[in-house]
């Protein structure tokens, strides 16, 4: 099973590079949330994969009942960052007021002022556990950057 998800998460990041790989990871993350015995935290990773990819395609309402299955993404900062990002580009595509949109921004940067300190702790521990840890989250913060600037800026073609 893990090795299904790495590869379903691989299928995910792949779309970053190449945008016509999305149908084929869409594909994948629908057959994982579906297999019986997926873990809740991957069946939660999957569940915000799967809204982005939406978004990415321009479905609004696949997007938005994609993150309405999470009740609350909480078992990583990543997840939580993803979800709070989708949210924000959903609310603006749809509209929303500029109260609405402050408030998303400022939770994205409370969670990356978490992620920020957290990488600072890691870079303390490099010191005692080698460069592992460190890889691992300049990785996950690389996706974060990618997946950041691939959004469509306001105004734009979705």
């Amino acid at each position: 099973m893990t090795l299904h998800t790495h590869a379903v998460g691989a299928a995910y990041l792949a779309t970053q590079q190449d945008p016509p790989r999305i149908d084929a990871a869409l594909a994948s993350i629908v057959q994982l949330l579906a297999t019986p015995g997926v873990s809740p935290r991957n069946a939660e990773m999957a569940t915000v994969w799967l809204a982005d990819l939406e978004l990415r395609r321009g479905r609004l309402g696949p997007a938005e009942a994609a993150l309405a299955r999470l009740v609350e993404p909480s078992s990583t900062q990543r997840s939580r960052w993803l979800a709070m990002a989708i949210a924000c580009e959903l609310a603006r595509r749809n509209g929303a007021p500029s109260s609405t949109l402050m408030q998303h921004e400022r939770q994205l940067r409370h969670i990356l002022g978490e992620m920020i300190a957290e990488w600072c702790q890691v870079a303390w521990e490099r010191e005692t556990t080698g460069f592992l840890r460190l890889g691992a989250r300049l990785r996950i913060l690389a996706e974060l950057i990618a997946v950041t600037f691939e959004r469509p800026t306001p105004g734009s073609a979705p």
